[in-house]
């Protein structure tokens, strides 16, 4: 992370190796599996897999490398059983917490591992970047630490605002809110006054509040005219794109500027990393809440198809004795995940109760199956029910009630169902 031209002093970093910079990288890999687990509904289980074991190893990885900050990657990489054994006790914390508070899935599992994965490794690059500078004698700049907060807080909230799920519920008013009414006044009052005693921190956060107002204003303004009504979501990607290039003239400025004349708040610092880590968590929370609200909402499709005959007045179809009726079940699974099913044919009249069929078939996520059914005719009316258990309850019932006679009427049918939905 630091292995790069010191933008503050000019000069190249005199930390040659940093462990950081690895974790960097794994920290950026363990947004892949999260992204793609969250925007993706329907994953087969042989990409879902993968993506498990790579977070098991990534996040058994980056516990070790909280316990050994200073060693290098290819040391870390030689505690194979460490990273195991971390591997495995996360993966059983993530399987409690999607027990408790989640649907048990796989998929799941492997977001909680992700979500941890990426929070361990912030806690290992700080860690890292604070054991390197005491080892050479530095302190952590305070402000370098506060732009790379805003950066990140800043692709957090692009994130929350844009990219699906992510954006399903209104979190855009909470992520804007740093930016409308602070970020963007107080690092230009900051450019202005970059000096540590010209003013006190209470004045600058004054002058911030009027600035940012301002400027939001005037951007909302601009937008209302050009699209005719006033859209919060643009508004809100042009105050963060106009922090971003404030703060890039806010660098400039500070670095003519002496490191001990800079001004600094240490406490504003730490409440932007704050907020930070709520806006990260309540976007990953966000997004894990609507992917599970998406898979409780999926449902099952049962047809009854081949009745050729309409009902009556009373509601019977009408056929005759022994005419035999070819009926087809199609079912098909939405539910985002594999089912197994029961299928159920009864028939039902004044003396007799009886099962016809029945079928238990498992059906894949997207998948459909057909059933055919032959019905041979008796006398007599009767309710012919077709009846989907799911969890060995019934689901939904498709009803046909016949009237069987010696003569058929009618050339097409109707027939009712019911579903039923626990409570």
């Amino acid at each position: 992370m630091y292995y790069i031209k010191n933008i503050f002093k000019g000069e190249e970093s005199n930390i040659s190796k940093q462990p950081s910079k690895y974790m960097t990288v794994i920290s950026l890999i363990a947004l892949l599996p999260l992204i793609i687990l969250l925007i993706l509904n329907n994953i087969p289980q042989y990409i879902i897999i993968p993506l498990f074991t790579l977070e098991f190893l990534l996040i058994g990885i980056t516990a070790t490398c909280l316990i050994y900050p200073l060693l290098t990657f290819r040391q870390i990489i030689r505690k194979a059983l460490l990273i195991i054994a971390f591997g495995i006790i996360f993966s059983l914390i993530s399987l409690i917490t999607t027990i408790y508070l989640l649907k048990t899935r796989i998929v799941n599992i492997a977001l909680v591992i992700s979500t941890m994965t990426i929070v361990l490794s912030a806690l290992a690059v700080y860690r890292q970047d604070r054991a390197i500078r005491q080892a050479h004698g530095e302190t952590l700049d305070i402000i370098q630490r506060s732009i790379y907060t805003i950066i990140i807080l800043s692709i957090i909230s692009i994130v929350g605002i844009f990219i699906p799920p992510f954006n399903k519920l209104p979190l855009w008013a909470g992520l804007c809110l740093p930016f409308v009414v602070f970020l963007p006044g107080y690092y230009v009052i900051n450019s202005i006054i970059p000096q540590m005693d010209e003013l006190t921190f209470l004045e600058r956060a004054v002058c911030a509040i009027i600035i940012s107002t301002t400027l939001t204003s005037i951007i909302g303004i601009i937008i209302m005219q050009v699209e005719g009504t006033l859209n919060t979501i643009h508004l809100t990607l042009a105050i963060i794109i106009l922090t971003i290039i404030i703060l890039i003239y806010y660098v400039s400025k500070i670095k003519k500027v002496d490191d001990d004349n800079r001004f600094y708040y240490k406490k504003a610092n730490t409440a932007l990393i704050i907020v930070t880590i709520i806006a990260l968590f309540g976007v990953i929370i966000s997004g894990v809440y609507v992917q599970d609200q998406i898979i409780n909402q999926g449902n099952t499709t049962f047809e009854v198809n081949g009745i050729n005959k309409t009902a009556g007045d009373n509601g019977y179809v009408n056929f005759t004795s022994d005419e035999e009726v070819k009926i087809t079940l199609n079912l098909t699974n939405h539910q985002y995940e594999n089912k197994n099913y029961t299928v159920q044919v009864q028939i039902i009249n004044d003396t007799t109760n009886r099962t016809f069929a029945q079928e238990n078939i498992t059906i894949k996520d997207g998948e459909s199956k057909i059933i055919p059914v032959d019905l041979t005719m008796s006398a007599g009316q009767k309710d012919i029910q077709f009846i989907l258990y799911e969890n060995n309850k019934p689901y939904i019932i498709r009803h046909l009630y016949a009237n069987v006679t010696d003569n058929s009427v009618d050339e097409t049918s109707t027939y009712t169902d019911e579903t039923y939905t626990e409570e």
